[in-house]
């Protein structure tokens, strides 16, 4: 709208065609969720507000959830999870640095 991004965008690879990102602009600001894929898999999934990425932030691995963390408002990241390919726990850091592994196998 008048030059300034507003609404739902997609942006191609130009020589796969295949998506590469999307997401939404909110008076030209980011705001919501971005998902950005390589060779057409979700890699990350990013959330915005007002331009600032602000929240919960995925992270993906041959097409499975394989980190969550947490940016605050400040841009500062909080708690990360990551988790093996089943969706099991591994590793919980917490905002200071401190991580706590574990060695889980439901099999």
């Amino acid at each position: 709208v008048n030059g300034v991004k507003d609404g739902k965008y997609t942006k191609y690879d130009e020589p796969t065609e295949k998506i590469e990102e999307e997401g939404f602009y909110k008076s030209g600001q980011l705001d919501g969720v971005v998902h950005r894929y390589r060779n057409g898999q979700k890699e990350q999934e990013y959330s915005y507000q007002n331009g600032d990425q602000f929240g919960v932030q995925k992270s993906f691995e041959n097409g499975h959830l394989a980190r969550v963390y947490f940016v605050d408002k400040h841009g500062n990241l909080g708690m990360e999870f990551s988790l093996n390919k089943k969706g099991q726990l591994t590793v919980i850091v917490d905002s200071k640095g401190t991580d706590q592994r574990f060695s889980l196998d439901f099999t």
